[in-house]
Parts: structure tokens; sequence; C-alpha cells
């Protein structure tokens, strides 16, 4: 993605969000993660 004449990566995008949204309302996670949590939490 390009914005004022600067090209992001996907990684750098991920990685920016994950910092603005670090400790509000949601977080980051891979599918893996997801599941492993979800599956401990039935126990």
């Amino acid at each position: 993605m390009t914005r004022h004449g600067v090209t992001w990566s996907a990684e750098q995008i991920k990685a920016r969000t994950e910092l603005v949204l670090e400790g509000r309302f949601a977080r980051i996670i891979d599918t893996d993660t997801l599941i492993d949590e979800w599956q401990t939490s039935r126990e």
C-alpha cells in the first residue's frame, strides 16, 4: 500500500495496527492462538 509517497508492507501495517489497538478494545492474534485459547477456556 502506498500513501503520501510511503510504501507500507503488510507486516508494517499489521505491526502499526497492533500498536494502536494494544491495551484498548482489541487484540490481534493468529488463528492458532485463538483456537488454543478457545479450547482452553472450554475445559
